[in-house]
């Protein structure tokens, strides 16, 4: 009897180390081993598989797409085994090994995903994942709970909420129309626009700009005629002679590089933001003189004059009765803004120096001797025009030493006779286009930026409640 037992117990023992060796031999020699952390998902290509099975669910979960491929999803840490039959009878094992992972590293990897999506928080909580805010858009509601599902441990709580961020709305519609005149409100399920613009045809860019966030839309936006401020000033650039190697008026000036130049001795026309300061710099070290300064005020797209000199009389034989005629002659200054909504100024600039020759009498051909250049620059706001190398024009026609020309202060250090002469002379036009509208409409709008959160205790306030006797003074 006894030895019918022990007999039974070998075969039982036997039978027990040929599961465990059969179990561990599956377990070695597994083809291949994947490692997972809770929450990751992989594919695999399931084309030639008839049939799957995984030992511990509980692990990871194992499905099939609408396409070839099956998906793994790591649900838990542990391991389990996955066991692919393919359709040739063949057998594929594939080790799985799920750690738990890291729940703050798992964080900023999704908080990278959704790092373009504004007002979404996303932060870990103990071994959850937790995704919060509001959003504007329902195409950003559907990429957050399209990026959740991905992660069993993700918890989605964002909402979409376009009451809660209409300021954020109204700046993002506003950033878009791009006209500094133009502010944006939202309330409900409408956009409001307000301000001016200087064409019809910007009112209606922005209207379709705001169409595209809200169907409804109430243009209150007014179209109006520009009016422009022009800042000239005339500046006598003395180089010393001997000190002229390496002096460049545009770069003390903080030029750009030229936006258009004209061919031969014509000036170049160069840009610049910091030139009226620049200017101030020259001043005080002596290099630069302020010849004339006039201000003109006009409307966009209409000339604004600036004239220095005189008018010469002539007459022209008529029909029995003789007239007199008048034309200008000096330097003569035509500028013609063209301002945008955008804030960009579109400035033609057009500067003339003549005078009548010794030869000019009487009849229709009076001669003028004349120096012309003029172009076109589009300019930003606070932006200076320069306009270089007019002397060296000027020179250049007027060969000869001109006394008319010479009795006009802007051009007399210009028509000295050479024996005066210690110094090379630039003269140089700076032509600052304003619009006062716009400019107002940008201090507010910085000002608005800076200003200081209301929920905030000012610095002065906190010192006084630390300190409510003062300084001690």
């Amino acid at each position: 009897m006894n030895r019918r037992r022990r007999t039974q117990a070998r075969k039982g023992l036997f039978a027990l180390f040929a599961a465990l060796a059969i179990f561990r031999t599956a377990s070695v020699h597994a083809e291949e081993t994947l490692d997972l952390v809770v929450g990751q998902q992989k594919t695999l290509d399931a084309r030639e598989i008839s049939k799957a099975s995984l030992a511990d669910p509980s692990v990871c979960d194992l499905s099939r797409l609408e396409g070839p491929d099956l998906v793994l999803t790591a649900k838990r840490a542990g391991r389990t085994d996955l066991i692919l039959w393919k359709k040739d009878g063949s057998r594929r094992t594939i080790a799985i090994r799920v750690a738990a992972g890291d729940p703050p590293g798992l964080a900023g990897e999704i908080r990278d995903l959704l790092k373009d999506i504004p007002g979404v928080t996303v932060k870990a909580v103990g071994e959850r994942i937790l995704i919060d805010g509001k959003v504007l858009t329902q195409k950003d509601l559907s990429r957050i709970q399209t990026i959740a599902q991905g992660y069993p441990q993700v918890m989605n709580l964002a909402t979409l909420d376009l009451g809660a961020h209409e300021s954020l709305m109204a700046s993002e519609i506003s950033r878009k129309i791009g006209f500094p005149n133009v502010s944006v409100e939202v309330a409900q399920d409408k956009a409001i626009l307000k301000g001016t613009v200087f064409r019809e045809a910007d009112r209606k860019a922005a209207e379709e700009t705001a169409q595209a966030y809200f169907p409804a839309v109430v243009n209150l936006v007014k179209v109006v005629e520009a009016m422009v401020e022009i800042d000239a000033k005339f500046i006598l650039v003395r180089k010393t002679r001997g000190a002229t190697h390496g002096f460049n008026i545009l770069k003390r000036l903080g030029a750009s590089v030229a936006t258009s130049v004209q061919g031969g001795v014509t000036p170049s026309y160069t840009l610049s933001v910091e030139a009226l300061l620049r200017l101030e710099e020259l001043k005080s070290e002596g290099v630069a003189t302020m010849v004339a300064e006039p201000f003109l005020t006009t409307a966009s797209g209409k000339e604004a004059h600036f004239h220095a000199g005189g008018e010469h009389g002539y007459r022209v034989a008529g029909t029995g009765v003789a007239d007199v005629k008048f034309k200008k002659f000096g330097l003569l200054l035509t500028v013609l803004p063209d301002v945008a909504s955008t804030g960009e100024v579109c400035t033609k600039l057009a500067l003339e120096v003549s005078a009548p020759t010794q030869q000019a009498g009487t009849g229709a051909d009076v001669a003028f001797t004349t120096f012309k250049t003029d172009s076109q620059i589009t300019s930003r706001v606070n932006e200076t025009i320069i306009v270089s190398g007019i002397a060296e024009g000027i020179r250049d026609r007027f060969k000869e030493k001109t006394p008319i020309l010479g009795d006009i202060p802007i051009l007399a250090e210009l028509f000295r006779e050479k024996s005066d002469r210690t110094d090379e002379k630039e003269l140089v036009l700076l032509v600052t286009p304003r619009v006062p509208s716009i400019l107002k409409a940008l201090e507010a709008a910085a000002s608005e930026r800076i200003r200081p959160d209301p929920d905030t205790p000012e610095k002065g306030k906190n010192q006084n409640k630390k300190n409510p006797a003062g300084s001690g003074r």
